[in-house]
């Protein structure tokens, strides 16, 4: 021969399972990098996403925003009940001296009438 080294079959073989053996290692090399670049990806993308979400509040904090609008809303009501009330008390402040003017009108038309006859 010219000094090259002839493969047996048995060689062939080990060189097969070699090559399937280093085959399979850098597959799997590659996917796991894939799988830690994915995740970066979603990691990354989660965390601009509640970035966004929390930019949206003061402070950046969801939970002190609703407790702010639910006392917000707590004073409206209290204000529309007070609205209410008062109303109410005026209409009937209204209401009683209307009825006392027309007492009194009454009262001083029978005194006329009494009185002067006229």
């Amino acid at each position: 021969m010219d000094g090259s080294r002839r493969l047996s079959v048995t060689d062939a073989e080990m060189t097969l399972r070699e090559l399937d053996t280093r085959i399979d290692e850098r597959i799997g090399r590659r996917l796991d990098a894939f799988a830690e670049a994915l995740k970066r990806q979603h990691d990354e993308q989660y965390q601009r996403l509640v970035d966004l979400f929390k930019s949206g509040f003061p402070e950046g904090d969801p939970h002190e925003h609703r407790i702010a609008h639910e006392e917000m809303m707590r004073m409206v009501r209290a204000r529309r009940r007070l609205f209410e009330e008062l109303t109410l008390h005026l209409m009937k402040g209204g209401i009683w001296a209307l009825l006392i003017f027309l007492c009194v009108a009454a009262w001083q038309w029978v005194k006329a009438q009494v009185n002067g006859g006229g």
